[in-house]
């Protein structure tokens, strides 16, 4: 909190991704589903008005990597009816801000979301390191990382069962579910469904999690 008295709270998402061939991937993510018998997805944050438009801007300041970048926005385009991703070309009109990190990171993605007063999302700020375990990741992976990581942006939590929200990402959760499409209807329903019938004010869900075994 600042000396006026406004703040802005941030809230930082640090995922740890595993890549398949590595031993362990397996263990922990069997670990997390045996914690819960229920395949839970978590509900993690709501857009407020910058979802007015429907349309979710981003920018990327690596070119190197702008086609698997690409790829992975336009996947979620493709699954998303009434939201949509756009890339612009000037960082600060962006909502969502794609880094690419060639140090070797502990963490492969990470997703850092600024909420406003109200705890609304504001701003996202994505880092994607294309070293990790001192080796190179290949695009294939890293495009499957930042689906992962734009399932954050979008207001998802972490899941505890085999799909894209898994905090260990691997090859055997490679597609946009239908309850993750469903779970991003329900973080920012209020734009995404409401909004359909008649204008709605911004509006935090009461819903924290969705069962995706029904």
């Amino acid at each position: 909190m600042n000396r006026k008295g406004n703040f802005n709270a941030v809230l930082n998402v640090i995922i740890v991704v595993a890549i398949l061939s590595y031993p362990g991937s397996f263990l922990e993510t069997n670990n997390l589903t045996r914690e819960n018998s229920q395949n839970i997805l978590q509900i993690c944050c709501t857009w407020g008005e910058k979802l007015n438009d429907g349309i979710l801007t981003y920018y990327v300041p690596d070119k190197e990597k702008d086609n698997f970048i690409k790829r992975s926005f336009d996947e979620w385009n493709s699954k998303l009816e009434n939201v949509k991703f756009m890339k612009v070309q000037d960082a600060s009109n962006a909502d969502v801000l794609v880094f690419i990190e060639y140090k070797n990171e502990k963490t492969v993605g990470q997703t850092k979301s600024v909420l406003d007063n109200k705890g609304f999302i504001k701003k996202v700020r994505i880092y994607i390191s294309i070293n990790f375990n001192e080796k190179r990741i290949n695009d294939d992976t890293l495009s499957l990382v930042l689906e992962h990581e734009l399932g954050h942006a979008l207001g998802l939590g972490h899941s505890n069962f085999h799909d894209l929200m898994n905090p260990i990402v691997n090859y055997q959760n490679n597609i946009i579910s239908n309850c993750e499409i469903d779970a991003v209807l329900l973080a920012n329903n209020w734009k995404l469904v409401k909004n359909l019938q008649e204008p709605e004010l911004p509006k935090l869900p009461m819903e924290k999690t969705v069962d995706c075994a029904q």
